[in-house]
């Protein structure tokens, strides 16, 4: 079988504006347009929370996302008043996507507030928490935050589960999954500023644009694009013994962030299995590929570069990914399953 270098699923684009020019976040053409929410999406629901303008919405069109929406962050009007400041000094970053590349190589960084002006001498402003409030956001307008949600182990997207909360309290991002972790009940966990909740099962209502919930499980599996913690736990547990049964013939498994949290640059992928092709044109059923467009669902929507390989047998595949000059988003193990009976036992990072 015959797949190209560039995989093309569905386009989604969205061209980011570099200069930091908070009034103009609306101003996006239509064509360039990343929706969000449903068709029936309300002008408070996609721009209003605990801070304002969450979102762009123009009547007839519905919710779209502002030209500086980041993947892996949250976006809003203002500084998160209460939130702390990381403590370490940023070069001279005067973009928010630059921002939040310096902040995706640190484990510590929580997110970060950019001014429109400098302060104290730079404009991006690491913080270490996130989610989570000591007093009433500042609707201060020459100011931006990011709350980040973009980490490797945990698979996020913006909405909310309808179903009761488990546990409803006011914790920061890391404690509101650790609470998550302990409790076995818990298979979902639910932020916004000063909000933490915890649900067994998820419904997401992709209205609630203020809100972001993330699964305890860090897979995606197609084709039911559902969160699978028993095929996690089986393909990161460094035991060759244990695999998977005979995937289905086109399965496709999606990993978050898979190079965050230290310097960016080149990453390595080793899938170890049974029956493995990852390297004959003809009969390759094996691919680990990157989008090459920025990734705001947790779906396989987009446009996509093939990781090279490095290293090919029927029990070891390995390969080199690199998302040009940024931290990718995702990257995604797929599985063509005809005759050869192909098993995955760890997928290594």
């Amino acid at each position: 079988m015959i797949f190209y270098k560039i995989l093309s699923f569905a386009c989604i684009l969205q061209l980011t504006n570099c200069l930091f020019n908070i009034s103009d976040q609306c101003n996006v053409v239509v064509h360039e347009r990343i929706r969000i929410g449903n068709d029936d999406i309300t002008l408070d629901e996609c721009t209003s929370g605990n801070s304002k303008n969450f979102c762009c919405f123009e009547p007839g069109y519905g919710c779209y996302r502002p030209k500086l929406s980041i993947p892996g962050f949250t976006y809003r009007h203002g500084m998160l008043t209460g939130y702390d400041s990381l403590g370490v000094a940023t070069p001279d970053l005067e973009d928010p996507e630059d921002c939040a590349k310096y902040c995706l190589a640190l484990h510590n960084c929580m997110g970060f507030t950019m001014t429109e002006t400098p302060h104290l001498g730079r404009y991006c402003f690491p913080k270490s928490n996130s989610f989570f409030t000591t007093a009433a956001p500042s609707a201060m307008p020459n100011m931006l935050s990011y709350d980040r949600f973009g980490f490797g182990y945990t698979t996020c997207e913006q909405g909310e589960c309808t179903e009761t909360a488990l546990y409803t309290g006011n914790e920061n991002f890391a404690a509101c999954l650790q609470k998550c972790r302990e409790n076995s009940n818990c298979e979902y966990f639910i932020l916004s500023s000063g909000l933490c909740k915890h649900v067994q099962t998820c419904t997401i209502n992709k209205n609630s644009v203020n809100r972001v919930t993330c699964s305890k499980s860090v897979l995606k599996v197609k084709p039911h694009f559902q969160d699978n913690l028993e095929l996690f736990n089986i393909l990161s547990d460094s035991n060759s013994s244990t695999c998977t049964e005979s995937l289905e013939f086109s399965n496709g498994i999606r990993y978050p962030f898979p190079n965050v949290d230290k310097t960016l640059g080149p990453f390595s992928v080793e899938v170890r299995g049974k029956n493995l092709n990852c390297n004959d044109e003809r009969e390759e059923n094996l691919f680990v590929y990157v989008p090459t467009t920025p990734q705001f669902e947790t779906n396989f929507v987009g446009q996509f570069l093939k990781c090279d390989i490095q290293l090919s047998s029927q029990t070891q595949c390995q390969f080199i990914c690199k998302c040009k000059s940024q931290f990718c988003d995702s990257v995604f193990v797929q599985i063509f399953n005809s005759t050869s009976n192909v098993q995955l036992c760890d997928v290594v990072f």
